[in-house]
């Protein structure tokens, strides 16, 4: 994030971003005055870099704000539930050894399940953790629909051992079904 936005101030749009995502923020600013950068780290910002800088230097603070919040590749670039692989670099769905065709957003919903497998995301934090949205302006609903249709897709490999069930009033998790 650049603080000196065209419409809008960065610092005011950081503290309106942070009301509805956690997505990792790392601002990068010509303005090196203490109070700017910790200003920005009060509102939510992961890291404050002051230009110029090189692209080796941004390069290891987005590794290094990726290991704190858990998405770095030493989490692991391929994740595994039952026969599924999830490839979060290459984007692609296997079960195993059949690839299964998915939406971007089908992808990024099944991406987030397979980080924790059994673990019930809700519809919010799934609209946030994998499209970086929010219900008060994207329907909920819009997860059953993508949830369906990654079923559906699931049902038709032959021998999946995994499957996206549903907790009534809750959300959805990935399951295992070979435990």
């Amino acid at each position: 994030l650049d603080l000196s936005l065209p419409s809008l101030d960065g610092l005011t749009f950081l503290r309106r971003f942070r009301e509805w995502s956690s997505v990792p923020v790392i601002v990068l600013s010509a303005h090196d005055e203490e109070p700017v950068k910790v200003r920005a780290l009060d509102l939510g910002a992961d890291d404050y870099l002051t230009k110029p800088f090189s692209i080796g230097e941004l390069e290891a603070r987005v590794r290094a704000v990726m290991r704190r919040r858990g998405g770095g590749l030493d989490q692991g670039a391929v994740l595994s539930v039952g026969n599924l692989s999830v490839d979060r670099e290459g984007r692609q769905i296997t079960v195993g050894e059949t690839e299964v065709a998915l939406s971007r957003r089908e992808f990024d919903l099944i991406a987030l399940l397979a980080t924790k497998p059994g673990r019930v995301f809700s519809r919010e934090e799934i609209l946030n953790g994998a499209w970086g949205s929010k219900d008060d302006w994207q329907d909920p609903a819009t997860v059953t629909e993508h949830v369906r249709r990654i079923r559906i897709k699931l049902s038709q490999v032959p021998g999946c051992k995994c499957s996206i069930e549903a907790e009534r009033g809750i959300g959805y998790k990935l399951v295992d079904e070979t435990q």
